[in-house]
């Protein structure tokens, strides 16, 4: 989850080394009904936010970073086209605010529940669901002013 919200996966890594240390501090803060796992995504989310915020959006994504390993079995370029649309999403999210890159990733990466996430940023459901929405308006006016500026 990290590296979905910060698109470097060396500071993902330093992200999520210093989630388990706060884990490991925090112990006796985890509400056993909320369960750890929750409980855990909320501090790799609050961390990558924090450093997001810090950065002010100067991130820059990497190709080496986003690609992944080949399967063999594309076809010839297929893996190349893959990549370069993986860059630009990532890109793309990264000039997202950081409370609507947090719901996006979640939801649309991840592939949590709207209510898990509620339950991870301690907000309504109702609420991630409107920021999931904004979110996605956002991310679909950022791609396409980069589909307009890149066939220009």
């Amino acid at each position: 989850m990290a590296y979905n919200l910060v698109g470097d996966l060396e500071l993902a890594r330093d992200i999520s080394q210093e989630a388990f240390v706060r884990a490991i501090r925090g112990m006796a803060s985890c509400d056993p009904q909320r369960g750890f796992r929750q409980w855990f995504d909320r501090v790799v989310v609050n961390l990558s936010i924090d450093y997001l915020r810090k950065q002010r959006g100067n991130l820059a994504v990497s190709i080496e970073f986003v690609a992944e390993p080949s399967s063999g079995g594309d076809e010839p370029g297929a893996n190349s086209v893959r990549d370069e649309a993986r860059r630009l999403v990532h890109q793309v999210l990264g000039e997202l605010a950081p409370r609507h890159r947090a719901v996006l990733v979640m939801r649309d990466i991840e592939g949590m529940q709207c209510d898990e996430i509620a339950k991870v940023l301690s907000k309504s459901s109702g609420t991630v669901r409107w920021r999931l929405s904004r979110a996605r308006q956002a991310f679909k006016r950022a791609w396409e002013r980069r589909e307009a500026s890149r066939t220009q």
